[in-house]
């Protein structure tokens, strides 16, 4: 059976509503305002990957070893 979250309704609703909804809207966004929307956003996205680039080999080592805290060792039994 498919099951589907109730918020996925609500997300699926207002994406509807959008592309049904009746009233014009009338807007406009000057280039020079989407170049400075791009130039504050850009840096802040490319920093958020660096970071995550450069220490994902200590977080994910850092999770396995409190990982490793929780699982049962294995007995040499000779």
């Amino acid at each position: 059976m498919n099951y589907i979250k109730k918020s996925e309704y609500h997300i699926l609703f207002a994406i509807l509503n959008v592309f049904i909804s009746p009233v014009i809207i009338y807007a406009y966004i000057d280039p020079n305002t989407g170049g400075y929307v791009f130039q504050s956003i850009f840096p802040i996205i490319s920093t958020i990957a660096v970071i995550f680039l450069f220490f994902k080999n200590q977080v994910i080592a850092l999770f396995n070893k409190f990982i490793g805290l929780f699982r049962k060792k294995k007995k040499n039994s000779i």
